[in-house]
């Protein structure tokens, strides 16, 4: 994307360097600006690797490596040193466990942020699986938030093929959904609001519900809300085994959290099965209760209970008007607290296999917070601009009082929304020359050009404060010295040169433009170089006089790609990165 470094502007009339640091400067730079890893299989971990290198004559050491999102990461750590010509490979990893597309933008910094690299990040997690002939059941929920991913999970589970109440209590009561089978011609039923456990042969197809056994459906969603109509009344989703007592006292009562040991609390627990309500052990979290008209049940059930209500609001809707935004907020608790178990997961595979289809919501309980809401209408993807600068601290160094260097500071955008910045400067020496206000988009980033111009021999500290749209202002501390003019820079018979600008624009598309100027008339070349050295173009090789020069560099000879230009003024040498997008 962008390589960070400072550049002398004028100096007597010239446009002089102090010749050595242009011809071994250290640099950093990077094979690629994108890098997509493209599709992950979710909870996998998927890996694609860029290399970092050094052009320079000198070292380079890269201090951090940075991203933001925490669903990629970088290695190896840092800090490591790149020797002159080195090069470094750099391996991003990614994972995730929602089917979602993800971005960022690395940073790479060396020379205590003199040299910065980006490099745009995308991956994308996915869902592949399959059940019997379902293959891919869950791809239509791809990046989908709100109500477009309810759509989705609603066309995917509404064909459910339970029509009959009485088959679905069997299938229910059987060991292929809610009995353990005990391998000895028994099999043992929990009741899901007291944890009793009843066991009874396994030829006999549903418990009674008076003695012995005393267990009855549960209907989470209440009958009396649909009219007890099909398929409602016969989806296992959301019919449980419990104990007569227990579902007697819950009703048709909504769910929320109750004071368990308010006055005229009710409760249950599984040594009685048949019980008047009252709480012997009020407050334990093993036992299920009843106060004021909500029901709340034993710890161990409320995520299930929770996942059965958003199953139930996402295939049928609100029916009758039973789901409420209290009970929302009350279950959206339960399920982040009970997510689901080896238990639960099992049964929902034997409802599949009975029924053909599943709850969402026990597979993938990443679901319930891509929706904002079940009772009301659900909001889209989150949208959040995060901004970020680099680097942090610019230190000019030492130059001469008839010197200006200038840098840039990258005011970058780790979020999916647009901002906008404004910018202000303290400190005697230092003058923001272009960037001061703009915009930066998602997932990108806009330069801060700051100028340094000593007029003392003296040192220099300055504060650049970035205040964006949104979020809190970014503080860039900046620093140098200024002193006397060195033997070189008034030895005007040098045929000096240096960049006066970066290539504009850099990364390009159609033409850059390389602006400098020379001290005398020279012999001038202009070669570009891949990352490895090799040369690619020669873009000028002439004699000129002295002053201020152009050279057009067109992209369309150039592969996508990252470049390095070499310019040469009779042997002097200036170097520097440009993108080819």
């Amino acid at each position: 994307m962008n390589v960070l470094y400072k550049k002398i502007l004028v100096l007597c009339g010239f446009l002089l360097p102090i010749t050595a640091w242009a011809q071994s400067r250290p640099m950093l730079s990077a094979n690629l600006t994108t890098l997509d890893i493209g599709d992950c299989t979710f909870n996998t971990t998927c890996n694609k690797t860029f290399t970092l290198s050094n052009p320079g004559g000198d070292p380079i050491t890269v201090e951090k490596i940075s991203v933001y999102d925490t669903h990629f990461t970088i290695s190896p750590a840092t800090p490591f040193t790149l020797s002159a010509s080195g090069n470094q490979v750099v391996t991003v990893s990614f994972s995730s466990s929602e089917n979602l597309t993800y971005k960022d933008i690395l940073t790479a910094e060396a020379q205590n942020g003199v040299e910065v690299v980006e490099v745009a990040l995308s991956a994308r997690a996915v869902y592949n699986e399959d059940y019997g002939s379902k293959t891919d059941y869950y791809l239509a929920t791809q990046d989908l938030w709100g109500e477009a991913l309810k759509t989705a999970l609603n066309n995917i589970i509404k064909n459910n093929t339970n029509n009959s109440y009485n088959t679905s209590r069997d299938a229910m009561f059987g060991t292929s959904v809610d009995a353990i089978n005990n391998g000895n011609g028994t099999k043992t039923l929990e009741c899901i609001y007291t944890g009793r456990l009843i066991t009874m042969s396994t030829s006999t197809a549903r418990p009674s519900a008076s003695s012995p056994e005393y267990i009855n459906t549960e209907h989470t969603w209440p009958q009396s809300f649909f009219n007890e109509n099909n398929p409602m009344v016969s989806d296992i989703h959301h019919l449980y085994p419990t104990d007569v007592d227990a579902n007697n006292e819950r009703s048709n009562f909504p769910f929320g959290n109750v004071n368990r040991t308010g006055a005229g609390v009710r409760c249950h627990d599984k040594d009685i099965p048949t019980q008047n309500g009252t709480c012997s052990n009020a407050g334990s979290g093993d036992w299920s209760y009843l106060l004021s008209n909500v029901y709340e049940p034993r710890d161990i059930q409320k995520g299930n209970t929770a996942r059965s209500l958003f199953y139930f609001m996402v295939r049928y809707g609100n029916l009758g008007g039973f789901f409420t935004a209290a009970q929302e907020t009350a279950i959206r608790v339960w399920h982040a607290n009970d997510l689901p178990d080896a238990k639960e997961k099992a049964r929902n595979t034997g409802i599949m296999n009975f029924q053909n289809n599943r709850n969402p919501f026990v597979d993938h309980p990443e679901f319930v917070n891509r929706i904002s809401s079940f009772f009301g209408t659900a909001t889209g993807a989150p949208s959040n601009a995060l901004p970020a600068s680099v680097p942090t601290a610019e230190n000019f160094g030492e130059i001469g009082l008839t010197q200006t260097l200038e840098a840039e500071i990258n005011v970058i955008n780790r979020g999916n929304a647009a901002f906008t910045y404004t910018t202000s400067l303290s400190g005697a020496g230092f003058q923001v020359v272009s960037g001061s206000n703009g915009s930066v988009p998602a997932y990108g980033y806009t330069p801060v050009r700051v100028r340094f111009a000593p007029s003392s021999i003296t040192s220099y500290n300055g504060l650049l404060t970035i205040t964006p749209s949104t979020g809190s202002a970014l503080n860039v501390s900046l620093s140098g010295t200024g002193n006397s003019a060195t033997a070189r820079e008034t030895d005007h018979t040098q045929p000096a040169v240096f960049v006066v600008e970066k290539p504009y624009p850099n990364p390009f598309v159609g033409t850059s433009t390389l602006r400098f100027a020379t001290g005398k008339a020279a012999h001038i070349t202009l070669t570009l170089h891949d990352v490895l050295g090799r040369t690619v173009q020669t873009v000028l090789n002439e004699q000129r006089g002295d002053g201020q020069h152009e050279v057009d560099i067109h992209a369309a000879l150039l592969p996508v790609g990252v470049y390095i230009y070499r310019l040469s003024v009779d042997g002097q040498v200036q170097t520097g990165k440009l993108i080819r997008q």
